[in-house]
């Protein structure tokens, strides 16, 4: 019976025969595929029943936020999630997502996980927010290539506070870092003031050191020139005498 179903979830090893077996009885495309899989291979999941018959399957990837202060922030996005219609309402495609969402985390480290859906799209809507808890972050309009809207939805793999954290982590180690620079670049400059005043009293004291020399040596000469003039006076004084006599 269709409840006793066996369905498994495993990993999908990229073959050209089974992608063209999903393209062909699933929303898809075989190149979307196969271009998922060689980028994220662990991000490929297909449930297959009983008989290796491929009944669902999800494609997902990873990116990088590219603006905000989360820019480096990986996150998870689900390209596509597809089951056939036969067996559908048997918990395939919440296997598949759970299986996705656990290697996002586990194997790239994803902080969160983003998917569209049609707005009218109930069923989905009823699996992604009652049973997998995603949040509709914003509407995207006209979307879809008919021009219908899409919900665009998100789940946080890591617990909100795990990510407040490791934000709070990353902006203390930045100011302590930027602390440490700031007060290593204040020790050189107290540095370099303390060698410039150094140098400033050592130029102080050789200007004054010169000045003393200078000093002396004027007042040397002057001393010197005094009794150069004692001696002259005394020598005329001797002429003097001796022309009376």
């Amino acid at each position: 019976s269709r409840e006793q179903m066996s369905v498994v979830c495993h990993f999908f090893f990229f073959k050209q025969k089974t992608a063209y077996e999903i393209s062909a009885c699933l929303v898809g495309s075989e190149m979307c595929i196969r271009d998922s899989y060689l980028s994220w291979p662990h991000l490929l999941y297909v449930a297959e029943d009983s008989n290796n018959k491929i009944v669902g399957y999800v494609l997902a990837k990873t990116e990088e936020d590219g603006e905000g202060e989360d820019s480096s922030e990986i996150h998870g996005h689900i390209t596509s999630l597809s089951v056939l219609r036969s067996h559908r309402k048997l918990g395939i495609a919440q296997k598949l997502m759970e299986a996705t969402h656990r290697d996002m985390l586990n194997i790239y480290g994803a902080s969160y996980v983003s998917l569209h859906v049609r707005v009218s799209n109930r069923a989905a809507l009823g699996l992604y927010e009652g049973k997998l808890k995603y949040d509709k972050s914003d509407v995207e309009e006209k979307y879809y290539a008919d021009g219908e809207d899409a919900y665009n939805m998100k789940k946080y793999l890591k617990p909100k506070q795990e990510n407040a954290q490791a934000t709070t982590t990353t902006t203390k180690a930045g100011s302590q870092q930027k602390e440490a620079l700031t007060e290593k670049g204040e020790d050189q400059q107290q540095k370099q003031n303390e060698q410039k005043e150094a140098e400033q009293q050592a130029n102080q004291q050789a200007q004054q050191q010169a000045q003393q020399q200078q000093q002396q040596q004027q007042q040397q000469q002057e001393e010197e020139k005094e009794g150069g003039d004692e001696d002259e006076g005394k020598g005329q004084n001797k002429k003097k005498k001796k022309k009376k006599k």
